[in-house]
């Protein structure tokens, strides 16, 4: 009886660590395919190891990547809606040593693109030489999407 009792409250406190975890899980991503260039750009917060970057809305959806503007963000099956955020917001893992911060703005020695992690280079190479980059990512609190997956 005792071993019951034992077994029981082990798997009540199992079954709530996942109810926890579950609850601190990012919510559902979506696909969102951009092109650098134009307007678009990064903001560098050093403290935070947290880039932003702004774009503007593109007026059709981005199935296929081929109807952007430069500096332009749109979901693969539908453009973005004027109640949602222009501004992408990703948490990188190290902070590239020849980064210059002034003014929050980023200088990049392209003629050393030596970045440690492979996420902000890729972001970076498309904002700034005007490539189409992929993201998934979700609306956080309406004033920036919070990106969980970079590349295809």
């Amino acid at each position: 009886m005792r071993t019951r009792i034992i077994l029981f409250m082990l798997c009540i406190v199992f079954l709530s660590c996942i109810w926890i975890a579950g609850a601190y899980a990012d919510p559902p991503s979506y696909s969102m395919v951009c092109k650098g260039g134009g307007n678009m750009g990064a903001e560098l917060r050093q403290s935070a190891k947290f880039i932003a970057i702004t774009f503007q809305k593109s007026p059709q959806a981005a199935a296929g990547g081929q109807a952007l503007a430069p500096g332009t963000c749109a979901w693969v099956d539908r453009p973005i809606s004027p109640q949602e955020p222009i501004m992408l917001g990703f948490v990188f893992e190290k902070l590239p040593e020849h980064f210059i911060i002034h003014q929050q703005n980023i200088t990049i020695l392209f003629n050393d693109l030596s970045i440690p992690d492979q996420n902000l280079r890729y972001l970076l190479d498309a904002i700034y030489n005007g490539k189409l980059f992929y993201v998934r990512c979700y609306n956080e609190a309406n004033h920036i999407f919070r990106i969980t997956h970079i590349g295809p």
